[in-house]
């Protein structure tokens, strides 16, 4: 079987660790390097009943999103939530890898997942902000991704279509009219207050994303930008199913679970 050391190359060669942002703790987080696994689950937040499902997958790793560790732990305690997470993966022998920025970068990545399971009727999606890292095969990895729609369509219509694709019910925009749509950006997961002005520049007119602040929101819409903030966790969670058919076809011999994660939106909308 493979260690745990291979499904990490091949993870690492998709989605590279210097693509990742300075502030992002990407990589193994628990565990061994050298242990051998039959079975993975990739979720997008350590969660207790992702755990729980990892236990009946009998799991020896866990390929998350977003990193568990974000910031040093001084304890390791099972009397304190968070921490209880990480106790638990430890005395089930669990590790936890860890595949966040890089992963929303990299070609074939979040970014691009995000686009293709919108299946807009568009031009072939560019990077918004490549990231210019010198590595064979990355050129076009980066922030957001943008295309010109075929035939505009009313913000009302990009919003429907958000909602049916990504399961969204509770989806918002920023703005009270319903602007024609042309050039639209997607940013999976958050989108960053520094990106806002580069977008005139593109001549981008719509962007949908995980979430925004609200200071955001009003200055894309003081830019005549519409947002669609559709919520952060079904922009980034069509990555999921991808990369585990895409690790299963490296390694038939172990089987690959996806857990989707809380569906927020079930009892609100």
């Amino acid at each position: 079987m493979p260690t745990i050391a291979e499904v990490v190359r091949k993870i690492e060669a998709i989605a590279p660790a210097a693509l990742a942002e300075s502030w992002d703790p990407v990589g193994l987080q628990t565990g061994s390097l050298e242990t051998e696994i039959t079975a993975a689950l990739l979720c997008l937040d350590i969660t207790s009943s992702a755990i729980a499902r990892a236990k009946a997958a009998r799991a020896e790793l866990i390929i998350t999103h977003h990193p568990l560790i974000f910031v040093p732990v001084k304890t390791v305690r099972a009397d304190i939530p968070e921490q209880q997470l990480l106790y638990d993966l430890i005395r089930h022998k669990i590790a936890v890898f860890s595949a966040h920025t890089n992963l929303d970068a990299a070609p074939g990545g979040v970014a691009d997942s995000l686009a293709l399971a919108l299946d807009l009727e568009t031009d072939k999606w560019q990077t918004v902000f490549p990231q210019n890292i010198e590595i064979a095969g990355f050129a076009d990895a980066g922030h957001g991704r943008y295309a010109d729609l075929y035939q505009p369509i009313k913000l009302s219509e990009i919003r429907q279509i958000v909602v049916e694709k990504l399961g969204s019910p509770g989806c918002r925009i920023n703005t009270d009219s319903n602007p024609m749509v042309s050039r639209v950006a997607v940013f999976p997961g958050s989108f960053s207050e520094e990106w806002i002005a580069d977008l005139d520049l593109l001549d981008i007119d719509t962007v949908i994303t995980g979430e925004a602040k609200h200071n955001v929101a009003l200055a894309l819409a003081n830019r005549g930008i519409a947002l669609i903030d559709a919520g952060h966790d079904v922009t980034e969670r069509v990555v999921l199913k991808p990369l585990a058919e895409r690790l299963k076809n490296d390694f038939p011999q172990m089987s690959f679970t996806v857990d989707m994660g809380l569906d927020y939106n079930k009892v609100a909308f």
